[in-house]
């Protein structure tokens, strides 16, 4: 008892590493590890639980949570924790949650991590659970699935599931035929269960790895399509900020309204023109329809006669398509981030497999939420601001003014 939960006390400091504190998703572990002891603490006065038995003790997850909070300092670039995906079965299209323990390198890789005896998980692979408890296999079979779902720069993520206390050789060999990756010691089971492991391997081409084999032969073919690097799909936000005077050398004005003003700070620390020509050089520039459309109505509305000149010239230089959605768009449920004009923006990029500049987060958020990612390159917020320089107060001409 003790022990565990001096455990849970160690994984809660170890959690507490600064370097961790960007890697989405940890608050929720740490509050599981804090769970967990707060339960075992309870059972450590055994007169308050006459009726305490060894099972009490022995279902604590700590044992699992302590071997993903290992793995994460182990893997490279770890960017979230416990982080849920959507994924629709092949079947009647029902959608729900996949959670995966440990998303690292950029998005390109989900780990699962399985903690459980060996020898139970060999077992369990071959139909030995009790009835209606998901096998290790149908587990591999439907990260595999949600993977090819979830595309990373529309490519699927690598699926690693690490055995944390070691893998039967067969059950190695029944995870890589699936399509995902399997990483830990490989131990060995007894002569007599050798024996029936070798001859279990011999006749696995079942129908159900038939079926399974199709499956990864659809997952890849997802992959089969990779971004297309010659083009790039503007967002409004990014035609508003590459147009914007405080993008074209007026940022000098302390604006009435606290945005603009910390805008134009930002623009001075990090201007956004440069950052965005780089990601404009030799690309094609596409736009679906109701996003220039909204544009050219806004730069009317509110742009000042630089800034309605120089979208005059930027609209001349985008190729503009018709609006597109694609299917994981079409997943998504509206919220005050989730519009259908951004639903129709993203579904664009998403659809021609290019990426969506912009500067959205909102929307990408509240779309990770709900389990779809999208390929962005993402960039800071500018806002129209030439017809707002009247009203503002120009901080060179006050400079000139106090050295006077």
């Amino acid at each position: 008892m003790q022990g565990k939960i001096n455990l849970g006390r160690e994984l809660l400091e170890k959690l507490g590493n600064n370097d961790l504190k960007k890697v989405q998703g940890i608050a929720k572990l740490e509050k599981k590890v804090r769970q967990e002891v707060k339960f075992l603490q309870k059972f450590q006065d055994e007169t308050n639980f006459p009726n305490l038995k060894k099972e009490h003790i022995s279902c604590s997850n700590l044992v699992h949570l302590a071997s993903i909070i290992s793995q994460i300092f182990l893997v490279q670039n770890p960017t979230a924790v416990m982080h849920p995906f959507n994924c629709r079965s092949k079947v009647g299209n029902v959608t729900k949650k996949v959670v995966v323990d440990i998303v690292c390198d950029k998005g390109q890789t989900w780990l699962k991590v399985v903690a459980r005896n060996p020898r139970a998980l060999d077992l369990n692979s071959q139909g030995g659970n009790q009835f209606g408890q998901k096998s290790i296999i149908d587990q591999v079979k439907e990260f595999v699935l949600c993977a090819s779902q979830n595309e990373v720069l529309f490519k699927s993520p690598v699926v690693r599931f690490m055995f944390a206390n070691g893998v039967t050789q067969s059950l190695y060999k029944r995870v890589t035929r699936r399509g995902a990756e399997a990483a830990g010691d490989i131990v060995s089971l007894s002569d007599s269960e050798s024996d029936v492991e070798g001859s279990e391997d011999e006749s696995d081409e079942s129908d159900e790895d038939s079926e399974l084999d199709s499956d990864s032969d659809e997952a890849l073919s997802d992959e089969d399509s990779p971004v297309d690097h010659t083009k790039v799909n503007l967002d409004i936000t990014a035609m508003i900020a590459y147009v914007s005077a405080l993008t074209n050398g007026r940022n000098w004005f302390q604006f009435k309204e606290k945005i603009l003003s910390e805008q134009a700070e930002w623009e001075r620390q990090r201007p956004v023109k440069p950052f965005l020509d780089n990601i404009f050089k030799g690309k094609e520039l596409i736009c679906c329809a109701s996003a220039m459309r909204d544009f050219d109505t806004i730069i009317n509305t509110l742009g000042g006669p630089g800034e309605r000149e120089r979208a005059r010239k930027l609209m001349e230089r985008i190729n503009v398509v018709p609006d597109s959605d694609s299917p994981r768009t079409l997943n998504l449920e509206f919220s005050g981030k989730i519009k259908d004009r951004s639903r129709c923006i993203f579904g664009t990029g998403d659809s021609l497999r290019i990426l969506t500049v912009t500067a959205n987060t909102g929307f990408i958020r509240a779309s990770q939420g709900q389990g779809v990612n999208f390929a962005v390159v993402t960039h800071e917020s500018r806002a129209l601001t030439e017809d707002k320089e009247k009203l503002a107060t120009n901080l060179k001409e006050l400079e000139v003014e106090n050295k006077i």
